[in-house]
């Protein structure tokens, strides 16, 4: 097992005790997204994308809301917030898999069914409503 994988399954055990990885509300006119995952940059993973994927088609369908605000929980004060994106290593894995067995994990399926769903809906709202990211590099 990498380093990677051991880092993420010590933070996803750890997410009993704290809040979670994507906190998400709607109040009002506004709904945030804020993505708490420091440690890993806040990248757009399996642990974030099924959350955020529900929420955002929540919020399509919601006719009131006006403003929608993307941020981070940064518990180290001296760093910029900071979104890296998409997991690339898990891109590469699922590639990889593709190419050298010419099949796609189902687990791996469900993420990228997400990922895209994500990106369609976020360009589906923010064509509709005022999309801010108070977040560096996402």
């Amino acid at each position: 097992m990498g380093l990677y994988q051991l880092a993420n399954r010590a933070d996803r055990v750890s997410r009993v005790f704290r809040q979670t990885a994507v906190i998400q509300e709607c109040r009002g006119h506004r709904a945030t997204v804020l993505f708490n995952r420091p440690r890993f940059f806040n990248c757009i993973d399996q642990t974030v994308i099924n959350p955020l994927a529900a929420f955002l088609s929540k919020c399509s369908s919601d006719n009131s809301l006006k403003l929608l605000v993307f941020g981070s929980i940064n518990t180290n004060k001296k760093n910029p917030t900071f979104g890296t994106g998409a997991d690339l290593i898990k891109g590469w894995k699922i590639i990889d898999q593709k190419l050298k067995k010419n099949t796609i994990a189902t687990e791996n399926r469900l993420y990228l069914i997400s990922f895209y769903r994500t990106q369609h809906l976020l360009h589906h709202l923010s064509s509709q409503v005022t999309t801010v990211s108070l977040l560096d590099g996402i």
